[in-house]
């Protein structure tokens, strides 16, 4: 739908003020209409960099054309004011029907809208919309922070889950303190990850069973899962702040935020962050200041973890695993936590072959770490700490790093590892677990089935467990998102390396 198409007659009205054409909010416009017209505002105003695009709500109603005044279509040309105006009247109306207390909000949206001499910039439009957001709609809820341009002051519960502990509230709290605001939004899904109903995925497995009781699922069995690592240590210790695995101090926050900021900002200059000797030392500083703990819920990290692309201190990297294993943290392994045969200093001249003498290939493998790991230590930690997959019995749930799909013959099943035989789920983990990978095994890489693939209807058999739909949970391909009775917490949302994770209860 376009931005015009959204913009009804129904939502804005044209009218003539001292005999120059402008336009207002209609009187019959309703809440989902507004809100779906300011959701289409905020889609629009994100460039495909990521970046949001500078000028003014008026503007961007019509992406890079002036919808507004050109075509006569809804605003004059000097109606800046006039479409601001109308979009802080519609955020103060969702506002105020929505939240208890609107008051906070409504006092950042006049400080902006003030601001941008009620013109009203997108980048302000964007930062009013994302708490406004944040705070209705748990499914975008999302990480928020002070403005660093107007120091409008936003409630605790906007910057934190309002779902987990205190403890980790207040140790997030003190992170928001070092993280810039695109940095914040990167990281958005690792602080607030969607939340995923166990009862309502796996359904009855047949009409007999339709009017099975759900799962008990009690708050402590929640399950925390983490998308592909892509190598990155913040992203780990992030996740497992947020469940309570990891605490740390002031200084540790400070040093986190900078390597948060850091892999942010590094995505087009990966082979630099990997090789930042500075970001090695901070990270090690971060480890050595970090307490750990059992956590609030389960933790499982889906894979990816040791030698990806932003993987800049491997060594460090095997000192938190271990120590998160040793917590009760489960690690999946992923194609990118098999050692692949290159020189750990990153000389590429030393490398085995022509394929590993490629920059790009060196980047997105990790080979330029500023501290990495011989074989024997990668091959150590994989074997210690890593599964192939977890089948949660209770729940009837499969965790693997890339999925599934039904195999050549019956009773047949292909996966990362190759065809395997099994005839329910369970048998499946175990015999996934049984099998190895080598690095010049492409079948691990290459495997990426879609999740239409996973779901009971293509599956037979193993698509069920004590009557019910097994619940798939994967990474490796494709965006982050729910199908049916698959999870799929890939870190590929919004098209870059924007890592995704989800809470299954």
């Amino acid at each position: 739908m376009t931005i015009k198409d959204t913009f009804s007659t129904t939502i804005i009205r044209q009218t003539t003020v001292a005999g120059r054409p402008t336009a207002e909010l209609a009187d019959g416009a309703s809440i989902q209409e507004k809100w779906n017209a300011l959701r289409n505002i905020r889609n629009n105003i994100q460039g495909a960099d990521g970046n949001l695009k500078s000028g003014y709500v008026s503007v961007a109603l019509n992406g890079d054309q002036a919808l507004l005044g050109r075509d006569n279509s809804l605003f004059s040309n000097r109606s800046r004011k006039e479409a601001g105006t109308i979009v802080v009247q519609m955020l103060k109306d969702i506002a105020g029907e929505k939240l208890a207390d609107s008051t906070p909000l409504n006092q950042a949206i006049d400080a902006y809208f003030v601001a941008s001499k009620g013109q009203f910039g997108t980048q302000s439009f964007a930062k009013i919309f994302d708490r406004l957001e944040a705070m209705i709609d748990p499914k975008y809820r999302e990480a928020v922070y002070k403005s660093d341009r107007l120091n409008v002051s936003i409630p605790l519960e906007l910057k934190v889950p309002a779902q987990i502990g205190q403890t980790a509230k207040l140790q997030l709290a003190e992170l928001s303190r070092h993280i810039d605001e695109p940095s914040a939004r990167y990281f958005r899904r690792l602080l607030n990850p969607p939340q995923v109903n166990i009862a309502s995925l796996s359904q009855p497995a047949n009409s007999e069973a339709a009017g099975a009781a759900a799962p008990a699922v009690a708050v402590s069995q929640k399950t925390v899962v983490v998308g592909d690592g892509d190598g990155s240590i913040g992203r780990i210790m992030l996740a497992a702040i947020r469940n309570g695995q990891i605490k740390l101090d002031r200084e540790g926050f400070k040093q986190l935020g900078e390597i948060l900021v850091a892999e942010h900002r590094s995505q087009n200059s990966l082979g630099k962050f990997q090789a930042d000797q500075t970001i090695a030392s901070k990270i090690e500083d971060v480890i050595g200041r970090a307490t750990f703990s059992q956590g609030d819920n389960k933790l499982i990290f889906i894979g990816d973890i040791l030698h990806d692309r932003f993987s800049n201190n491997k060594v460090a990297m095997k000192s938190l695993i271990e120590t998160l294993h040793g917590q009760g943290v489960v690690f999946i392994k992923g194609n990118h936590d098999v050692y692949d045969e290159v020189d750990p200093s990153g000389d590429l001249d030393k490398a085995k072959s022509k394929k590993h003498q490629d920059y790009r290939y060196a980047e997105q493998n990790g080979f330029l770490s500023a501290k990495g790991l011989t074989k024997q230590e990668s091959d150590e930690v994989v074997a210690k700490c890593f599964v192939n997959a977890v089948f949660d019995e209770t729940n009837g749930i499969l965790y693997t790093h890339n999925g599934i799909e039904k195999g050549p013959q019956e009773g047949t099943y292909a996966t990362g590892l190759g065809v395997i035989a099994a005839s329910n789920p369970k048998e499946l983990a175990d015999k996934l677990n049984a099998r190895e990978y080598r690095s010049d095994d492409s079948v691990f890489t290459s495997f990426r089935p879609a999740d239409t693939a996973m779901q009971m209807d293509k599956l037979g058999s193993i698509g069920e467990w004590n009557d019910r739909k097994v619940i798939f949970v994967h990474g490796h391909d494709s965006d982050a998102g729910v199908l049916g009775n698959v999870v799929n917490v890939n870190a590929r949302a919004d098209k870059d390396f924007c890592p995704a994770s989800a809470e299954l209860g």
